[in-house]
């Protein structure tokens, strides 16, 4: 081939490239990069933005365009404090100590008498925190410029927008066992992600603070420059500008910050799913209705709950099983009394297309006759256990009594987990039966704030102080890893964590932990899960109905209708509560069924009762009606409705309050739940009804009956 063809050949080829389809240098943020130094400071700048690094006071001012968004250290809190080892007891040499045990500075100016007086043991109650290392603390503050308001640093209890902290406590990231947690409070709770976005009218920014350590951010909000410090003020370019100044502390571990400039809360959101990856994506049974509690009793139990949900014909993808299930809970086992052929009970089910869900936590009973707390405590490839400060296996209380806490953190221990998911170690497993992670804050019952003590040792000699907030996140990928393991990686997992972090997303949902059955707890469950929405978190729920106390019908309905636009959809209950599966609650309905172009064409239309009955055969409802255009319900002109299906009979009664409104008239009546046709009657007067056996129902046309009036209906 001569030399002239194959130019010719290849000049042919660039005309058929379209250029538009590949990015030019300018195109592409790292090849646009230029640095530029002076004396006093360092601006990088890529695309349209520019960060400049003073070097004394040291600061970080972060430009989108030729508008300052966020300064870092502009208030001089960045403070690392220096680890420093006290000398062992018998006094070795300094040229004696192994290299990764002596000080980070050996020109402190501080003489080994003088590190052996220091006091950095702590005590809370009646535990001690021997910090055998030293103070290693590390904080920094970043102020948003700009901005008025922030979000984000889940797991609170708190509104959407995050307060300011200047009368409180600051808001804490500490993974813990929260019984029935107060509302309205920075206290920390079951996960954690130090995460906030800043938003404004014109633009969005994000921030990670990437710390598994014990963490605490203070918040502050305000338009005055000089609070800032002449500093910051010097490059503001207006007399007020509004602003939100944050303090991030933590009590060990690096500087690891991470900033995303949007401009959109869009664009945020997808520059923090490039780092830090997207959510995972789901079975689809995941994304449907979950019944739980704790706990139902036995097999007949499971299979008598799921034939119901077909009885009342309610929809149903999974069936829950706590912690009584087990084998004195020992996980991956079953109570062979309660369920003597677990594979059947998962074959019946998976036969409706239905699935299993079983709790297993981190801690192992300590038993030596059980082979899987055997096996992990002589693993012989690495430790599976975590270690107490001593080196020995640490040993606590939680629902199997003394136990053991398996060391996520230690890539040979995940894998050891993993194992435990293969049909033949899991026995009576199948593929429609996955994983329910809880207490992997960790909760440790008899532990300083019901969780492990920091001076507990981990995988490579890492405290427990160092990785607290990241433990139940390795916990959720290694269950993960379990199913993934089982199925040879054909399935997608399903695995639910009630401990998170940062990554969590990747892995599986949470869910807002052991709230309360009460309007409280429901209004709050609202912003929790939007703030985990915000911090990258979107598969997320709350119990409905509230684990703790018993919802009244009301509440348990309007929190089955906030849960259905949750993407995490479970009922769950205390084991110390009144049943509630939701055809045991009855309740009446009124509303008009005509389909209309607009409401205002539904004015004089009459209204149809749905009568849903529960198990017991009864049923309760209310109906407010007036004008819907007016001021006349001030002069009474409304009327308030108690309705009530008890004793075989249907009747409507004027409530207390109730004024008079006459413009209400029934043109049908819907009885739910029967499983036999009932006759009707009003006021000795047959009424005409029909009965249908697959929809198990009655319907009354006509019934000759106004809502706004009292009547009462039999029924034989």
């Amino acid at each position: 081939m001569s030399w002239w063809f194959l130019l010719s050949f290849l000049l042919l080829l660039s005309d058929a490239v379209n250029r538009n389809n590949f990015k030019t240098c300018d195109q592409s943020g790292f090849c646009n990069c230029t640095l530029s130094k002076s004396a006093q400071t360092a601006t990088l700048s890529f695309s349209s933005n520019k960060v400049v690094l003073t070097y004394n006071p040291l600061r970080l001012d972060v430009y989108a365009g030729e508008e300052l968004v966020a300064s870092v250290n502009a208030r001089g809190l960045f403070h690392v404090e220096t680890q420093l080892l006290k000398p062992k007891v018998g006094g070795e040499e300094e040229g004696d100590k192994p290299e990764e045990e002596k000080n980070e500075d050996d020109d402190l100016g501080i003489s080994a008498e003088e590190i052996a007086k220091m006091d950095w043991e702590e005590s809370f109650n009646s535990h001690h925190d021997s910090n055998p290392r030293g103070p290693r603390a590390i904080s920094l503050d970043v102020t948003f410029v700009g901005f008025d308001k922030l979000y984000g640093l889940p797991e609170h209890a708190d509104t959407l927008a995050l307060k300011g902290t200047g009368n409180t406590d600051p808001y804490r990231l500490y993974n813990l066992d929260v019984f029935e947690y107060e509302l309205d409070n920075p206290m920390a709770l079951y996960g954690a992600i130090p995460y906030v976005h800043a938003l404004s009218a014109k633009r969005s920014v994000g921030m990670m603070w990437l710390n598994a350590a014990e963490t605490w951010v203070d918040i502050n909000y305000s338009n005055e420059k000089s609070i800032v410090g002449r500093v910051l003020s010097s490059i503001l370019s207006s007399d007020e500008v509004n602003r939100v100044d944050t303090h991030f502390m933590s009590e060990s571990g690096l500087l690891d910050l991470f900033l995303f400039l949007g401009p959109t809360p869009k664009d945020v959101t997808k520059q923090y799913s490039n780092v830090f990856g997207p959510s995972y994506l789901p079975p689809m049974f995941a994304i449907s209705y979950h019944q739980c509690r704790w706990n139902y009793n036995d097999q007949n139990d499971v299979l008598g709950v799921d034939s119901n949900f077909d009885k009342y014909d309610i929809p149903m993808d999974v069936i829950w099983l706590d912690i009584e299930h087990t084998n004195g809970k020992r996980y991956f086992s079953w109570d062979g009394r309660k369920f003597p052929d677990s594979k059947a009970m998962l074959s019946a089910l998976a036969d409706k297309g239905r699935n299993m869900v079983t709790i297993i936590d981190p801690h192992i009973k300590v038993d030596k006759s059980w082979d899987l707390y055997s096996a992990g405590r002589d693993h012989v490839s690495c430790g599976i256990y975590v270690k107490n400060k001593d080196g020995g296996n640490f040993e606590g209380h939680c629902w199997p009594g003394t136990s053991s806490w398996v060391d996520y953190t230690s890539p040979c221990a995940r894998q050891w987990w993993a194992e435990q998911f293969a049909y033949d170690k899991y026995q009576g497993s199948s593929p429609t039966l996955f994983t329910w992670n809880d207490m992997n804050e960790p909760s440790v019952f008899n532990g300083p704030e019901v969780s492990m003590p920091k001076d507990n040792l981990h995988a490579e000699n890492w405290e427990h102080r160092d990785v607290h907030n990241i433990y139940g996140y390795y916990m959720h990928r290694a269950t993960r890893d379990g199913q993934l393991y089982r199925s040879q990686n054909t399935a997608r997992p399903f695995v639910l964590s009630r401990a998170f972090f940062v990554g969590s997303h990747r892995v599986g949902p949470i869910w807002t932990g052991d709230n309360h059955a009460s309007w409280e707890h429901l209004r709050m469950s609202i912003p929790m899960l939007l703030s985990l929405n915000v911090a990258g978190y979107p598969f997320v729920g709350a119990d409905v109905g509230g684990f703790f106390g018993n919802p009244p019908t009301e509440l348990l309905v309007r929190w089955y209708q906030v849960g259905v636009l949750q993407p995490f959809l479970r009922a769950h209950a205390h084991i110390d509560t009144r049943r509630r599966e939701p055809w045991l609650f009855g309740s009446i309905i009124a509303t008009k069924m005509r389909v209309r172009r607009s409401s205002q064409l539904m004015e004089s239309d009459p209204y149809t009762l749905i009568v849903a009955l529960s198990t017991q055969g009864e049923a309760k409802g209310e109906a407010y009606i007036d004008d819907g255009k007016s001021f006349e319900y001030k002069n009474n002109k409304f009327s308030h409705q108690l309705l009530d299906f008890a004793s075989n009979k249907l009747s409507c009664r004027r409530a207390a309050n109730s004024g008079k409104y006459v413009s209400a008239a029934v043109e049908r009546i819907i009885i739910l739940g029967l499983d036999s046709p009932l006759s009707a009657s009003l006021n000795g007067s047959p009424l005409v009804s029909t009965f249908d056996k697959t929809k198990k129902s009655v319907t009354i046309k006509k019934p000759n009956v106004v809502l706004s009036e009292e009547w009462n209906i039999d029924f034989l």
